[in-house]
């Protein structure tokens, strides 16, 4: 298969993955928090797949004055001769459901021997509400499961308007809490599996949050279960780590 054709198949994929991805989601939300925040979780998928290509045929990611940009468009520091793209559909935005521009760092604040490309969130902040992508094998630590338990926050947050008190804690997103009507909880939001760290320990929850006051904290306690500075959170983590 020649390469141009190779470039095509890959963005025929991606569009079935995100229609189909879509389309289950919005079962669910309606078009309403929820489904954006999937729907922007699979473009920024769409992205790590198009900068792999541009790094396989550039030679290196886009700095991050070139941008996502460099995806659509031969940015002057590449030979055009090289350049293979464009690496996204032509109609393909780079801005999220919240019009917001997608995020994007090279080499990333926390992965700095990578890139990270992410959304601000509905309120264009960022924050608790930011949406982040680490590619495989670009991640400083195993954060797979605390994106998605953030997500399912997010979701229990669109349909209650607040997220689990601390005495609620992470079971709120499996089984309806007292503080809610069972005939309007619309759970589970989350496997059971999932609120598992991979050394086996549970993720803890509070809300308001030590780090995060006007919103949660949800970690890991790290490898050897006692926290510190092994601790794994959504707060940027210490210095030199």
């Amino acid at each position: 298969m020649s390469k141009d054709m190779r470039h095509l198949t890959d963005i025929i994929l991606i569009v079935i993955i995100i229609w189909f991805v879509l389309g289950v989601v919005f079962q669910h939300g309606g078009g309403h928090g929820p489904a954006h925040i999937t729907e922007t979780m699979v473009n920024i998928e769409s992205f790590v797949t198009a900068l792999g290509m541009f790094q396989v045929d550039c030679g290196r990611f886009p700095t991050k004055e070139e941008g996502l940009g460099a995806l659509m468009k031969v940015p002057p520091a590449i030979d055009a001769a090289r350049w293979r793209g464009p690496y996204l559909l032509k109609d393909q935005v780079l801005k999220d459901p919240w019009g917001h521009a997608y995020v994007y760092n090279c080499p990333g604040l926390v992965n700095t021997k990578g890139y990270e490309v992410y959304s601000l969130g509905p309120n264009g902040k960022g924050g608790n509400e930011a949406i982040y992508w680490f590619p495989p094998g670009h991640q400083p630590f195993d954060t797979v499961n605390l994106l998605r338990i953030m997500d399912a926050l997010r979701m229990f947050q669109t349909d209650y308007g607040r997220y689990p008190t601390s005495a609620e804690g992470l079971k709120a997103l499996i089984a309806c809490p007292s503080g809610i009507p069972e005939d309007g909880w619309r759970g589970p939001y989350i496997y059971k599996a999932f609120l598992m760290d991979e050394w086996g320990h549970p993720h803890l929850y509070s809300c308001p949050g030590l780090h995060n006051t006007n919103g949660f904290d949800v970690y890991s306690l790290g490898p050897n279960g006692k926290g510190g500075n092994e601790a794994i959170g959504n707060w940027p983590p210490p210095v030199g780590r």
